[in-house]
């Protein structure tokens, strides 16, 4: 798991950039890691499989729901 940590936090820090992008961020890319939509989900989705051990705080059903609602 420790070999891991730094990808749960890189996970959770580009969570956290879709709340802000959805929220107060005003859907401004810039505030996203990857300075855009496609690339922050896709971003998520692979660090997301690589994680031996899901995450309990993020789905992928979640992420397909960041990427819905931030490309609508």
């Amino acid at each position: 798991m420790e070999n891991f940590k730094f990808l749960y936090q890189m996970l959770d820090r580009l969570r956290l950039d879709c709340e802000y992008f959805l929220g107060n961020g005003g859907r401004c890319e810039k505030h996203l890691w990857a300075g855009n939509v496609q690339d922050q989900i896709a971003e998520m989705r692979r660090i997301w499989d690589l994680l031996p051990e899901k995450p309990e705080w993020l789905s992928m059903e979640k992420i397909n729901e960041y990427e819905r609602l931030m490309m609508a």
